[in-house]
C-alpha cells in the first residue's frame, strides 16, 4: 500500500530548476536511501514532503493515517531547556496520563463505580501505549546517543552542534512516527552509535527516507535507492552496493549503445561523401537520398564515462625509512574545572613504511590529540616518540583550521606552492572543480565540501610520504569519497587515518587500531574483520593471558597470508586467461580488417556493412577484455608491492 505518491513534482530556486517532473511511490515498510551530489535537491525534497517548502508543480499524496517525523541538519532548541526536559517532552501525553493516574489513585478509597471504571480504562490505555516502559526506552536511547545521567541537567545552550544533532535524533526516535524523514542522521555519531542506529532502523516497523553519504549504512538499512541527478530522479532496487552495480552497468550500456550508433552515423556520413564524390549520376543521387534520410536523425551523443570528478594523485617527493613511527608508553590528560581528566595512558604503537592504518574509538577518546602528539603540535605527558629516517608529515584536519579564511582559493595555494605559475595553478584547481571565478572565492565563503576538497588538494601537492588524516571523508559527497579512496590505495607512502566512515574503514586499512580506556587494540584486517573479532571477544570475554594474545596474533597472520596467497594465485590465472582472450580477439580483428580491405576495392556495400558491424563488436570486446586485464594486473601488482615493502 502506497503511503506516499508523488507525480510530476518540480521545484526551482533563484531561476534554477532543482527538481524536474519527478514521480515516485513509497510503500509501507520501504527503506529508501536518497542520493545525489551536494546541491542537487535532496534536502529540498524532504522539506517539500514535510510541507516546509511549497512545490512549483505536481501532486503529492501522503496518507492521512500516518504520523511523520523529520530530522533536519540544522537543529534549533529553546535555550532554557535541559536534555532531560526535552526528552520528557517526547513522552508528554504519556506523562500527563501517568500524572492523572497518580491523582486518581489517591481518591480510589470509597470511590464510586464510574470513578473506578475511569481509572481502569485509563490504566489499560496507559499500558497499551507503552506507559510502563517509556522511561526505560527514553534512558536507553539517550545512553546510546551519548547522553548519560550525569548530562541530563545540562542546558541546551551548553550543547555543541554535534550534541544538538544527536539529541534531536534521539527525540525523534522516542516519538516512533510511522514515517521518518532523516537528513544526514549519521553525522556526529561515533562507530558504536552508528552500529546501534543501524540495528534500530533494521528493527523499525515503519517507513523511512534517509539522506546520508554513509555508504556502509545505506547498504545495510535500505531496500531502495532514489538518486537525484540533474533534476531527475532514478529508482534502483536494493541497497547501496546493488545501486552502484546497476548504475555502472546502465552507464556502460548507454555509452556502448551511443558509441555504436555514433560509429554507424559517421560511417553513413563517409558513404554519403564517397557516393557524392562519384562521377556516376546514379551514385550521386543515391548519396543525396541517403543524406536526406540521415538529416532526419539526430547525431548520437556519447555520454561521458563519469560526471565531473575531482582528480587526486598523492605522491611522495622521497621515500621514508622502513621504520616510520614508534610510540612507547604515551600518556596524555588535561586539567579541567573538575580536576585532571586522563585521555589515555601507556600507548604503544609501531608503524612501518607503506602501511595504511585506521584509528577508531569513541568520541572524546583522544584520537585527534594522539595525531597532534605525533605531529609535535601537542605535548605528551609521558612516554617516548621515535620518528623514522626521512619521514615527512602531511596533515588533514577535519575542521580545515589550517586554511586561512581571508585568502582566496588561488592565493591559499600560491602562498605555499610558489613554483607553479598562475596558469598551472588554475589548471590544477579546475581539476578539483574550482574553475573560473570559483578560484577567486574567499575561503570563508566556501561550503564544507569545498573546504575539504581544497585541503585535500594542498595535501596532494605537498609531496609528503606520511599522511595523518583526521576524518578525511567528512563533507565529501560519495563520488569525491570514492576518488579520494582510490588515490589513497595507489599512494605508496604511509597513511594513519581517523575515521568513522565504515565503508572507508572496509576499503582502506591493512589494520585497524582501536583507542579505548584500556589502551590500543590491534586488528589485522578491515572493518568487517574488526567487527567479527569484537563480537567474538564480547561473547567469550576478554583474553587476559598475554601468551594467548600472541598465539592468536600469529594465527591471524598465517590465516591472512594464506588467504592473500590464494587471491594472488587466482589473479594470476585470470590475467593469463585475459591475455589469451586478447590474443584471440586481436587475431579476429586482423582477419576482419583484411576482409574489409579486399571489399573496399568493390562496391559490395551490404557485405561492407556486415563487416563494419563485426569490427565494432570485436573492438568493443577487446576494450572490455583489456580493462579486465588491466584491473587484475594492477590489483596483483599492488598486492606484491606491499609484500615486498614488508620484507
Amino acid at each position: 500500500m502506497a503511503i506516499i505518491s508523488v507525480k510530476g513534482l518540480s521545484f526551482g530556486f533563484s531561476g534554477e530548476t532543482l527538481l524536474k517532473d519527478i514521480s515516485f511511490q513509497i510503500e509501507k515498510g520501504d527503506r529508501v536511501g536518497l542520493l545525489g551530489e551536494n546541491g542537487t535537491g535532496k534536502t529540498t525534497l524532504l522539506k517539500i514532503l514535510n510541507n516546509d517548502l511549497p512545490k512549483d508543480e505536481g501532486d503529492i499524496f501522503i496518507s492521512s493515517d500516518i504520523s511523520l517525523g523529520y530530522l533536519e541538519q540544522q537543529v534549533f532548541f529553546k535555550e532554557e531547556g535541559t536534555v532531560l526536559s526535552e526528552a520528557k517532552g517526547a513522552y508528554k501525553k504519556l506523562i500527563e496520563k501517568e500524572n492523572l493516574l497518580e491523582e486518581l489513585s489517591l481518591s480510589l478509597a470509597g470511590a464510586d463505580h464510574k470513578t473506578l471504571q475511569r481509572f481502569i480504562d485509563l490504566q489499560e490505555e496507559f499500558e497499551r501505549e507503552g506507559g510502563l516502559t517509556y522511561k526505560g526506552r527514553m534512558k536507553g536511547i539517550l545512553d546510546r546517543m551519548g547522553f548519560y545521567e550525569d548530562s541530563y541537567n545540562v542546558r541546551l545552550s551548553q550543547l555543541s552542534g554535534g550534541e544538538r544533532s544527536r539529541l534531536s535524533l534521539s527525540l525523534l526516535l522516542m516519538k516512533e512516527p510511522d514515517l521518518l524523514l532523516l537528513d544526514e542522521p549519521t553525522n556526529h555519531l561515533d562507530l558504536k552509535m552508528l552500529e546501534w542506529l543501524q540495528e534500530y532502523l533494521l528493527a523499525y516497523k515503519g517507513t523511512f527516507i534517509v539522506v546520508t553519504h554513509d555508504r556502509y549504512f545505506l547498504d545495510k538499512v535500505t531496500n531502495k535507492i532514489f538518486e537525484i541527478d540533474e533534476g531527475h530522479l532514478e529508482i534502483y532496487e536494493g541497497g547501496y552496493e546493488a545501486y552502484a552495480d546497476l548504475k555502472r552497468e546502465k552507464r556502460e550500456q548507454q555509452i556502448k549503445k551511443a558509441s555504436i550508433a555514433l560509429k554507424e552515423y559517421k560511417r553513413q556520413e563517409d558513404i554519403i561523401r564517397k557516393l557524392k564524390e562519384g562521377k556516376k549520376e546514379n551514385l550521386s543521387k543515391r548519396g543525396a537520398s541517403r543524406e536526406k534520410m540521415l538529416s532526419k536523425l539526430e547525431r548520437p551523443k556519447v555520454p561521458k564515462a563519469s560526471q565531473k570528478r575531482i582528480k587526486i594523485n598523492f605522491h611522495q617527493e622521497y621515500e621514508s625509512g622502513r621504520e616510520v613511527i614508534s610510540l612507547t608508553d604515551i600518556s596524555k590528560g588535561y586539567v579541567t574545572d573538575k580536576g585532571y581528566r586522563e585521555l589515555f595512558k601507556g600507548l604503544n604503537l609501531e608503524i612501518k613504511r607503506g602501511e595504511r592504518i585506521c584509528l577508531i574509538g569513541p568520541n572524546g577518546s583522544g584520537k585527534t590529540t594522539l595525531l597532534k602528539i605525533i605531529l609535535g603540535e601537542v605535548e605528551k605527558d609521558k612516554g617516548y616518540i621515535r620518528q623514522g629516517h626521512n619521514v615527512s608529515f602531511g596533515y588533514y584536519d577535519q575542521g580545515q583550521q589550517l586554511l586561512k579564511g581571508n585568502n582566496t582559493v588561488l592565493k591559499e595555494l600560491k602562498e605555499e606552492f610558489r613554483s607553479y605559475t598562475d596558469t598551472e595553478m588554475r589548471t590544477i584547481l579546475g581539476s578539483f572543480l574550482f574553475s573560473g571565478d570559483k578560484a577567486l572565492s574567499v575561503i570563508n565563503t566556501l561550503s564544507g565540501g569545498e573546504r575539504a576538497r581544497l585541503s585535500l588538494l594542498k595535501l596532494m601537492l605537498g609531496g609528503k610520504n606520511t599522511l595523518l588524516l583526521d576524518e578525511p571523508t567528512n563533507h565529501l559527497d560519495i563520488t569525491s569519497k570514492e576518488i579520494f579512496e582510490d588515490a589513497l590505495l595507489s599512494f605508496q607512502g604511509t597513511v594513519l587515518a581517523i575515521s568513522h566512515d565504515r565503508y572507508f574503514l572496509n576499503k582502506i586499512p591493512d589494520r585497524i587500531i582501536e583507542l579505548s580506556k584500556g589502551g590500543l587494540n590491534e586488528y589485522l584486517g578491515a572493518y568487517d574483520y574488526y567487527l567479527e573479532k569484537k563480537r567474538m571477544t564480547d561473547e567469550d570475554g576478554p583474553i587476559e593471558k598475554k601468551e594467548e594474545e600472541v598465539i592468536s596474533f600469529a594465527q591471524e597472520s598465517r590465516l591472512l597470508k594464506k588467504e592473500k596467497d590464494k587471491t594472488e594465485r587466482r589473479l594470476k590465472r585470470e590475467i593469463k586467461d585475459s591475455e589469451n582472450k586478447l590474443k584471440a580477439l586481436e587475431e579476429e580483428k586482423a582477419d576482419i580488417m583484411a576482409k574489409i580491405e579486399n571489399i573496399s576495392k568493390t562496391s559490395d556495400y551490404d557485405q561492407f556493412d556486415i563487416l563494419a558491424k563485426a569490427l565494432i563488436t570485436v573492438e568493443d570486446s577487446i576494450h572490455k577484455a583489456y580493462e579486465i586485464w588491466l584491473e587484475k594486473s594492477e590489483t596483483l601488482a599492488k598486492s606484491e608491492f606491499l609484500d615486498n615493502k614488508k620484507i
